[in-house]
């Protein structure tokens, strides 16, 4: 694979893609190119990747292109990139909602598109990323350097498209509602003494734990929250105050709500 691996915008997530993807592959791999010209300057130097003067030129010279822009500017972008595209490239979308077909519709060239949902976790490599393409659409090698890329965040799993909503809810905006749980918990337990350090502290790291313990066990999440109760213990008093308060009810309510609005986002 002789052509470079481009982005187009260097926010948060671009840049962290970057940093995790130069762990992997040589800086003369990429291009990139963002508006703000010291950002440009700032990452080019922290990563020894070229910037390019314009989104153009990355389309221009990349084989695997990603857009890294919100959702919002994504048919600004390519309509200027469009005279650039060929039937050959990749282009990966990040944005919630922008499918494929949109995609090829937009660049009036059948282009492979490569529709991806990475987390804020993955600015600290910590990510989880769901991915989507067409069966026989890339090589082996194309496949292999887009999950080495993400993979540099964090985990990867590959689903069919028409789970992608699902994914946004299950990994895409659920680190929001893990943040509010921590946050609920460190509250109390700061009322009942902790320092709000200490509290925060406690909480997260249990969460770290707590996922990591599912990720390794062959039990079900819900036989593991068995096996911390005792009876009589302090555990299962907690427990059931949740589940009085419908704590699945809640949740899925939070899902639907989030799945509702990524539907409405859509763009087919």
């Amino acid at each position: 694979m002789h052509k470079k691996i481009g982005f187009i915008g260097a926010g948060n997530m671009g840049t962290a893609l970057m940093s995790g993807a130069r762990k992997a592959f040589d800086a003369d791999r990429f291009i990139f190119f963002d508006r703000n010209t010291d950002k440009r300057e700032r990452i080019s130097g922290q990563l020894g990747i070229r910037a390019a003067d314009d989104a153009v030129e990355v389309a221009r010279e990349s084989g695997i292109l990603f857009l890294m822009v919100k959702p919002q500017n994504y048919a600004e972008v390519i309509d200027q990139i469009k005279g650039e595209l060929q039937e050959d490239h990749i282009v990966i979308s990040v944005a919630p909602g922008v499918t494929g077909g949109w995609i090829r519709r937009q660049a009036g060239v059948n282009v492979r598109v490569v529709r991806v949902m990475p987390n804020t976790p993955s600015l600290i490599g910590a990510g989880m990323t769901g991915l989507a393409y067409e069966e026989g659409a890339l090589s082996d090698e194309e496949s292999d350097v887009i999950m080495q890329i993400f993979g540099s965040c964090g985990k990867v799993r590959r689903v069919d498209e028409s789970l992608m909503d699902a994914v946004i809810c299950a990994s895409g905006s659920s680190p929001a509602f893990y943040y509010l749980f921590i946050d609920a918990i460190a509250k109390r337990c700061e009322e009942l003494g902790m320092t709000r350090e200490d509290a925060v502290f406690f909480a997260a790291q249990t969460a770290v734990g707590s996922g990591k313990m599912v990720l390794e066990s062959d039990e079900a999440p819900a036989v593991l929250a068995e096996r911390v109760c005792s009876k009589g213990g302090t555990t299962i008093e907690g427990v059931r105050s949740l589940q009085a308060d419908e704590l699945d009810s809640i949740v899925a309510r939070a899902i639907d709500a989030t799945y509702k609005r990524a539907v409405e986002m859509r763009k087919e």
